[in-house]
Order: C-alpha cells, then sequence, then structure tokens
C-alpha cells in the first residue's frame, strides 16, 4: 500500500525533506540576497540555499535555525540574520531588541525572536514578555501599538484590492456593453465615481 504523510513521524518527515532536497541537482550561484559565501539554486520547484559548509536549506529562516542549535558563531548567526528581511521579517522599534516581524499574506502577524522562535500571536509574544526579566523595562504598549499600525496598513490594502477588482469588473462590464471605456455614458462614469468615494470612506474609517 501507499504510504501517506500521517505514516511519518515528525521527525522523519523532516528528514525525509532534507534527503529530498540534498538529491536535488542543481546548480549554484552567489547572490547578494544572502551573505558572501553563501548561494542560491532552484531544484525542481524547490528554492534551495547552500552555506559556505554544503549544507542546504529551504530557507535563511531554517538556516538560521540550524546555526543556532549548532552552536554556530554570534557572527555566523547575525550574517544570515541580517538577511532575513528578504522573506519579509522586519524591525521595529515597537518590539524589543532582536525582535522581528512579518505581515502575512492573510494579514496575520508572526514574530520572531533572537533564538529564532516563531510566535503567531501577540499575546504569545506579551506572555513571553511578562515572563521574562530580561524585559522588565519593555512597554508593552508597544506591541499594541505596533499591531495596530499594522492592521491600519493591511485592512486599507485590502479595500484598496477590493477597490481595484470592482473597478476592473466595472470598467470590463460595461467594455463588453458598450465597446470601449471611452464610450462610457453619465450612468456608467457615476458608478465609477461611486466606488471612488467608497474607497475614499473605507479608508477614513481605517485610520479613526
Amino acid at each position: 500500500s501507499r504510504l501517506s504523510q500521517s505514516d511519518f513521524s515528525g521527525e522523519n518527515l523532516r528528514n525525509f525533506e532534507q534527503f529530498a532536497i540534498n538529491s536535488e541537482v542543481c546548480s549554484f550561484k552567489e547572490d547578494n540576497t544572502v551573505p558572501v559565501g553563501w548561494k542560491i539554486g532552484h531544484g525542481k520547484g524547490i528554492f534551495i540555499i547552500l552555506s559556505p559548509t554544503k549544507e542546504r536549506y529551504t530557507s535563511r529562516l531554517e538556516a538560521l535555525k540550524n546555526l543556532i542549535k549548532c552552536g554556530a558563531s554570534g557572527q555566523q548567526i547575525w550574517s544570515i540574520r541580517s538577511y532575513l528581511h528578504y522573506e519579509g521579517w522586519m524591525e521595529n522599534g515597537n518590539l524589543p531588541q532582536g525582535w522581528l516581524y512579518r505581515v502575512m499574506d492573510s494579514g496575520e502577524l508572526f514574530f520572531l525572536s533572537p533564538g529564532a522562535e516563531q510566535f503567531g500571536s501577540m499575546e504569545e509574544v506579551q506572555q513571553l514578555i511578562e515572563e521574562d526579566e530580561y524585559y522588565s523595562g519593555f512597554n508593552k504598549d508597544n506591541l499594541r501599538n505596533l499591531y495596530k499600525a499594522e492592521s491600519v496598513t493591511v485592512e486599507s490594502s485590502m479595500i484598496n484590492c477590493d477597490y481595484n477588482n470592482q473597478i476592473e469588473g466595472t470598467v470590463a462590464e460595461f467594455d463588453e456593453e458598450v465597446g470601449t471605456v471611452e464610450d462610457l455614458d453619465e450612468e456608467c462614469i457615476d458608478k465609477l465615481i461611486s466606488l471612488e468615494e467608497t474607497l475614499v470612506e473605507d479608508e477614513l474609517e481605517c485610520l479613526k
């Protein structure tokens, strides 16, 4: 019978995935999105990062996690960490020193600790900070400020995307009916203006 993913333990599945990555035949090139000495390559639909010691990873974050796990030097760790912005990880003054965050396509915020631990909610980060004396001087309101600011940005972006889709659909509909966009009648133009006004109102609501 065929094996399914459920037949493998987490560790065995990771080993199998690593075996598949190591078995990929591809050429590697130096690239300015990884540190000096590191290289990137592309297998069959797989993005691969090659370390100076010939180890392969599917992301910079995975490379960082392994370096920390193996007790690599601080210089090696911070070298690859400084390139995480190519995977969407960003610094922010509202986060404790050494922390990063990333906005997912869904609009959710993910956080990354200095030890490369990932957290999927602000509550998890807040709890860790409250329990660790190292962060005793950190203002918890900063996390809320970051969350609020990013929520407004994401919501505004989603409104713009929805608006653009409506505009494209409206223009396509009118284009099919009247021939060209230039031939839109007064009723069509009024509808487009109404969509524009709705966008402005929604964006103002987000900023309140």
